[in-house]
C-alpha cells in the first residue's frame, strides 16, 4: 500500500525531540513521519498532502469516518504545532517550533502544513548528520517506544555501535 520509494530523511537534531508525554499515539507518529517524508528536499514552506495519500503512506487500513479522521488530524496537529527542537552549542543555544500552523479541509480532502525556517534546515539539502529510513518499514513497527528506539538506532547504524547511559535512555524514551 505504501509507495516503495518513500524515504524519510531528516537532520539528526529531530531525533532529540521527545514525543512521549505529548499525547502522540502510534498512528499519529505514522502521520507525522509521512509529512516528514513529503517535506524531504522539497524546499517548500507549505507541505500539502491529501487524506487519501496520508492513508496510503501510513498503511492506514482502518475505516475512519471523515469526522473521525478530522479528529485524528486535529490531535496530531495540536501535538505538531507544539513540537520544538533545541540546540546548545557552547555559547549559542535556542529553541524553535518546527511547524507554525496548518489548514485542512474535508471537502478538499487535504491538509496543508506550514513549516518554520528551522524545519527547512531539518528536512532539506542534507548531506551529513541525518537519519534515513523507509517509511514502510517504520509504519510496520508497533508502539511508540519501538519507533523511538528504531529512529535512534538508525541514526547510528553506520557507526556500528551506540552507547547510552540509563539516564539518557530514560530521558530519550520519556520513562521514569
Amino acid at each position: 500500500m505504501i509507495m516503495a520509494n518513500e524515504i524519510v530523511k531528516y537532520d539528526n537534531q529531530l531525533n532529540q525531540v521527545c514525543f512521549q508525554g505529548s499525547g502522540i499515539t502510534d498512528n499519529l507518529l505514522k502521520i507525522f513521519f509521512s509529512i516528514v517524508a513529503k517535506a524531504r528536499d522539497n524546499g517548500l514552506e507549505e507541505i500539502t498532502i491529501s487524506f487519501d495519500e496520508m492513508r496510503k503512506l501510513t498503511a492506514d487500513n482502518s475505516h475512519y469516518t471523515d469526522a473521525e479522521y478530522k479528529e485524528l488530524i486535529k490531535r496530531l496537529m495540536h501535538v505538531l504545532i507544539n513540537l520544538k527542537v533545541s540546540y546548545d552549542a557552547g555559547p549559542n543555544f535556542g529553541e524553535h517550533n518546527i511547524f507554525t500552523g496548518y489548514d485542512s479541509s474535508l471537502e478538499e480532502n487535504k491538509i496543508v502544513v506550514r513549516t518554520t525556517p528551522i524545519a527547512q534546515r531539518l528536512f532539506n539539502n542534507l548531506e551529513y548528520n541525518f537519519t534515513r529510513f523507509e517509511l514502510k518499514e517504520f509504519v510496520e513497527l508497533h508502539g511508540i517506544y519501538t519507533k523511538q528506539l528504531d529512529r535512534l538506532l538508525k541514526q547510528y547504524r553506520h557507526v556500528g555501535n551506540y552507547t547510552l547511559t540509563i539516564k539518557d535512555l530514560r530521558k530519550y524514551m520519556d520513562v521514569p
